[in-house]
């Protein structure tokens, strides 16, 4: 979503502002969306950036730091986009199926049109692509569908997040609740309650898989080995994008009003704001060297970050 970003972005790590600290400034602000942005995800390597939001797919150089393709202008609206493990292909989940964008080509193929979807993730191997909404579809890499599994009764999935080793998934629910599932079966493995009031609408691992975090009308951190878990000390409303940093130690937040936070992970405890959007944060991607990172928003802008 690397090594590249060092000298493109200029990253130099700053600390996190206090409340009563002006936002720093963006490294960059990438422009060129006609709609809201609710989706953004670094390709594997780290050398091009996806943004989706309802005017469309967007592919971005990330060393110019310039579009360089458009998909789907106007035809459908994103609500969230994955990469395939081998950088060739973007995955998108729309209100009338999925949508397979082939990035050398330019060419496109719809999945289960009709079938609307909210949340769409690629195994960490590439060979599995979910989709979900009302819904629970699997796919393998060919597109071809391979398993349906049993939806939550009454209610619609709202976030989907893969563990590192591909071997977990965790599925978040309008039901206020995640789900841990067997990559493999769709088997559930346990059933996390975060105290949240509203459904789970961000999830993130660390890169070591040992820390989850969800995000709703509230942040709750989730211990893995443990099973066990807590609010921040610091509610954070209406969370809709969450990144972990590199070394597990900062989580960071984007969410109502545009505001983007860091929260320390072994305290719980807000360490401050990182930046400023001019209306709601809807996404936020780490680079895989973790020195920088890139929120989307309403606004239509995808804002690019040096991580703290």
């Amino acid at each position: 979503m690397t090594r590249h970003l060092v000298a493109v972005f200029g990253i130099a790590a700053v600390c996190a502002s206090t409340s009563h600290a002006a936002p720093p400034a963006p490294r960059a602000t990438l422009t060129g969306h006609t709609g809201h942005v609710n989706a953004v995800a670094f390709s594997r390597d780290g050398k091009q950036l996806a943004s989706a939001g309802d005017d469309g797919l967007r592919l971005w150089d990330v060393a110019a730091r310039k579009e360089i393709a458009t998909a789907d202008p106007h035809s459908d609206s994103y609500s969230s986009i994955a990469w395939s493990a081998d950088g060739k292909t973007i995955a998108g989940a729309t209100g009338s199926g999925v949508i397979l964008w082939d990035v050398g080509s330019a060419k496109r193929k719809k999945l289960n049109d009709g079938t609307s979807y909210n949340v769409i993730a690629y195994s960490p191997d590439g060979k599995t692509l979910i989709a979900a909404g009302r819904t629970f579809d699997v796919f393998g890499a060919d597109g071809k569908l391979r398993a349906t599994w049993a939806p939550v009764d009454g209610y619609k999935y709202t976030a989907l997040a893969f563990s590192p080793d591909g071997k977990r998934l965790v599925v978040g629910s309008s039901d206020h609740t995640a789900r841990i599932l067997d990559a493999a079966t769709g088997k559930e493995i346990q059933k996390i309650v975060p105290e949240l009031s509203r459904a789970v609408t961000a999830l993130a691992f660390t890169r070591d898989g040992t820390q989850l975090a969800l995000g709703g009308d509230g942040l709750y951190l989730w211990d893995v080995a443990k099973a066990e878990g807590a609010r921040t000390e610091r509610d954070d409303p209406d969370v809709h994008g969450l990144a972990f940093t590199l070394d597990g130690k900062t989580l960071i937040s984007g969410g109502a009003g545009g505001v983007v936070r860091a929260w320390d992970v072994a305290t719980r405890a807000e360490r401050g704001i990182l930046g400023q959007h001019n209306t709601e944060a809807t996404s936020v991607t780490m680079s895989l060297d973790g020195r920088s990172f890139v929120t989307a928003s309403e606004d239509k802008t995808l804002k690019v970050w040096p991580a703290p």
